[in-house]
């Protein structure tokens, strides 16, 4: 019996020193030397998790400097600011043959307007991932010196394709780069807010084609009552969305 235990014994040595380099075994059969490894393993293995760690935390602060970077330096100056104009009058005939359906229709235009202006890709890369998006585009609805106007802000590389999406549906509309303007008082209080939906956002809110009138109007109307010494400004900030965002609705449809 002991003569088996000492053959174990050896064999165990034999492949304990082919495979690790390490002699001698204590009483239990067991490698002194194992404990011996194990003693660097450890220390390697926590250096290595504090290392990616720093990396890390390296990573992201990277990150975040040259986002605040690209949007002190460089953002600004790569949008540009458009002003809307509709025409304001219409003759007799053009006001008689308004109803519900031709304001149904005019915005349905609006609708297909934005579906394109959706259909963007969005921007992605290791350099969008450092530096942060910049297609992101805004429509604004001014209300400043007593006159609403619409206006709306793009990355001059889009420039050309919203302003012909736009075109396409509103061929009357007169469009003008302006410079960017500022409706906030220095001495003023500025007041904001913002909606939100109740349910999820694939979940439809009611839309134009349940209403009789433009929704617009009362809206307008209510800008229109705003002092000209005060400023309103309701804008809407859109961009591109990734298709894993859609994903979502396409589970619940």
């Amino acid at each position: 019996m002991k003569k088996k235990r000492s053959k174990a014994r050896r064999l165990i040595n034999m492949i304990l020193q082919a495979q690790f380099g390490i002699e001698g075994t204590n009483e239990l059969g067991l490698t002194s030397g194992l404990t011996t490894q194990a003693s660097y393993v450890f220390p390697l293995v926590i250096g290595i998790t504090i290392a990616a760690v720093i990396f890390v935390i390296a990573l992201f602060s990277v990150r975040a400097w040259l986002r605040r970077r690209t949007r002190a330096h460089g953002a600004s100056f790569e949008r540009v600011v458009i002003l809307v104009a509709i025409p304001k009058f219409k003759s007799q005939e053009e006001t008689k043959k308004d109803s519900t359906q031709d304001v149904q229709q005019l915005i349905d235009d609006a609708e297909s307007f934005f579906a394109a202006v959706g259909g963007l890709k969005s921007q992605k890369g290791i350099v969008k991932w450092f530096t942060g998006r910049d297609d992101a585009m805004t429509f604004e609805i001014v209300t400043h010196e007593g006159l609403t106007k619409f206006y709306f802000s793009v990355p001059r590389s889009l420039k050309d394709y919203v302003e012909e999406q736009l075109l396409a549906r509103y061929p009357d509309a007169h469009i003008e780069e302006m410079e960017d303007f500022n409706i906030f008082s220095p001495t003023g209080t500025i007041l904001g807010s913002y909606l939100t939906f109740k349910r999820p956002h694939a979940f439809p809110i009611k839309t134009y084609k349940k209403m009789e009138n433009d929704p617009l109007d009362g809206l307008t109307n209510a800008l229109s009552k705003i002092p000209k010494e005060a400023g309103v400004a309701i804008q809407f900030v859109t961009r591109s969305a990734k298709p894993a965002w859609r994903k979502f609705g396409l589970k619940i449809a």
